[in-house]
């Protein structure tokens, strides 16, 4: 039970929203089958529609909840991406992607990034809540 004085955090009874930034809200052009950090800056890309508009629908349907856009290059490029995809006023909060913040994911939380299973520990995602892919159905609205 919370007391009157303990600090609250945004949508913190409501289903949070964390989406990764490269090849995930934006891919790169490069179709090599490698992760493409800074894509955003530093290569051709195109944006993932389909997750964009999933990202403010979800926004629509809880506009208390927490949306966090994060990426392993940081809060300032995330930030960035945030600004270019949604523009510089959109409620979310642009954060680092590491072991500094996975703590903030409840098991009932969405998670949606490309790397469900990454080897390198430098990158690996450890999450409590299941990681959707941003090519699943449940994103891009297609049946299977």
């Amino acid at each position: 039970m919370r007391s009157n004085d303990e600090p609250r955090v945004r949508g913190d009874m409501e289903q949070r929203l964390f989406v990764d930034v490269d090849d995930t809200l934006i891919r790169a052009v490069v179709d090599d089958g490698q992760i493409h950090p800074y894509a955003f800056w530093r290569c051709p890309y195109r944006v993932n529609e389909p997750l964009v508009e999933y990202v403010k629908q979800f926004r629509r349907d809880h506009p208390e909840a927490l949306i966090v856009i994060w990426s392993g290059g940081g809060a300032d490029y995330a930030r960035a991406a945030v600004a270019a995809l949604f523009g510089f006023d959109y409620d979310c909060a642009p954060m680092v992607k590491d072991r500094t913040t996975f703590g903030l994911v409840r098991e009932w939380d969405i998670v949606v990034d490309d790397q469900r299973i990454c080897t390198a520990e430098r990158y690996e995602l450890r999450v409590r809540a299941p990681v959707l892919h941003p090519d699943d159905p449940e994103i891009t609205g297609e049946c299977i």
